[in-house]
């Protein structure tokens, strides 16, 4: 469960249609300040703020029980050549839809404030495990594994005009956000998310400007057709920048920023394609992706009184070689997007509306970690969340994904023998969820 501070600020703490009450100075010393610029710092962070077990250290956890139906049952069969087709395609007679009752997934958080300056965050999970580099064989299987484990340093604490921060450790990196109502991750996060060992240093200042950047290992990689680059084995070649400005008055709050990463490869998504890669010293593998692709991604949050409208964009700079992964005859070059508007009712327990559509391009049969189905090319969504109270929600959501056409085709690996071939279908999948989340 991604921390969404950035809306769940203004409803558990009253800000309403604010990020700050109007009245709270606008100072490094406000408690309410420091919260919100933690809260963008760590809007990817797992955590549940749950039981304080002393003055430095809390312990909190989050269950999350789902019963699904789906109208197809998203296996992938192979079409007359032997190719896989979409799993949008399934036309057995005994297809009559799948539902299911699973523990969706189970993390435990442990903090510390060690002292004024340092603080530690650890987070396990119960949940498709992508601590390693996954395999098109890995996807929907769970494990238990350690999401998060790092120090962070800041001066949140000091009362300094500038407030710089560093975050040392595993992570999730600040490129996309998860900062959505609806139950199924959007797939801006399907397509961007990354995990890795690093280090994030940053820094925000009073009038709202934010910035951090980040180096991590990265994954190897070399051109297309040619052996693994072996300097990418042997340095740390992974970066990554962003860039933001939030603001905020008595009747509106709005949040921008534009985030950089040298290798949008490095995402667990693509970085699974099964040999999707360049020819390493065992062949092609899905370790070895392509030359480095930079990636980009563009976000707005905007909050008017109980409205809520979060928009992300997120896309590759450069293009697979085509040898490698190809769309329709010419290199992918993958993007996505999302639109989700939010409005929470004035009811004793807060209730919340939520709209969606989202979107992807280039993204034949591209899965990402734990997804049944491959990304769809238009997504509806609606959402309807209940709070019961302060440690338990109720979640429902109703679905709607649209597959590539049946023309459309991706060649993954064309200079191997035989090349995988991804077909669309031009089929729909609809899903309707029910989830009950429960934290301390």
């Amino acid at each position: 469960m991604k921390l969404k501070l950035l809306i769940a600020l203004m409803i558990t703490q009253g800000f309403a249609a604010t990020y700050v009450h109007a009245e709270v100075p606008f100072s490094p010393a406000t408690p309410a300040i420091i919260t919100f610029w933690e809260g963008i710092i760590n809007r990817n962070e797992d955590n549940a703020h749950g039981v304080v077990l002393n003055q430095k250290n809390h312990l909190s956890a989050y269950v999350a029980i789902q019963a699904s139906y789906f109208t197809k049952r998203a296996n992938t069969p192979n079409n007359a050549s032997g190719y896989p087709i979409s799993p949008y395609s399934d036309t057995s007679p005994n297809n009559k839809g799948k539902t299911t009752l699973n523990l969706a997934t189970s993390e435990v958080y442990f903090d510390s404030q060690v002292t004024d300056w340092a603080r530690v965050h650890i987070a396990t999970a119960y949940a498709p495990d992508f601590s390693n580099t996954p395999t098109s064989s890995s996807f929907g299987v769970k494990d238990i594994f350690f999401t998060e484990a790092y120090a962070e340093l800041n001066n949140f604490q000091q009362g300094a005009p500038l407030s710089i921060f560093t975050k040392i450790g595993r992570q999730y990196l600040n490129f996309t956000a998860q900062q959505y109502t609806v139950i199924t991750h959007p797939l801006t996060e399907d397509l961007g998310f990354t995990n890795a060992t690093a280090i994030t240093v940053g820094a925000i200042s009073e009038p709202g400007i934010y910035a951090d950047a980040y180096g991590y290992n990265g994954n190897p990689y070399g051109a297309a057709g040619s052996s693994i680059n072996l300097n990418s084995q042997n340095r740390i070649h992974g970066w990554g920048a962003e860039l933001g400005y939030a603001q905020s008055n008595n009747l509106q709050a709005w949040n921008i920023y534009a985030d950089y990463i040298a290798n949008l490869a490095d995402s667990l998504a693509i970085s699974s394609l099964s040999t999707c890669g360049a020819m390493g010293p065992d062949g092609w593998a899905a370790q070895y992706p392509d030359e480095q692709h930079p990636g980009y991604a563009l976000h707005a949050n905007y909050n008017f009184g109980p409205l809520a409208i979060v928009t992300d964009y997120v896309g590759m700079i450069s293009a697979f070689n085509s040898n490698v992964y190809s769309f329709n005859g010419h290199g992918a070059k993958l993007t996505a997007y999302a639109v989700e508007a939010n409005y929470t009712l004035p009811t004793q327990h807060a209730q919340t509306i939520s709209l969606g559509y989202q979107g992807s391009q280039d993204a034949v049969q591209l899965f990402a970690i734990g997804n049944a189905f491959s990304m769809p090319k238009t997504r509806m969504l609606i959402g309807y969340k209940y709070v019961l109270s302060p440690n338990i929600a109720l979640k429902f959501e109703y679905m709607h994904d649209q597959d590539y056409a049946a023309t459309d085709y991706a060649i993954n690996g064309s200079n191997l023998y035989p090349a995988n071939v991804w077909y669309g279908s031009g089929n729909a999948n609809d899903t309707v969820l029910a989830r009950m989340n429960v934290t301390f």
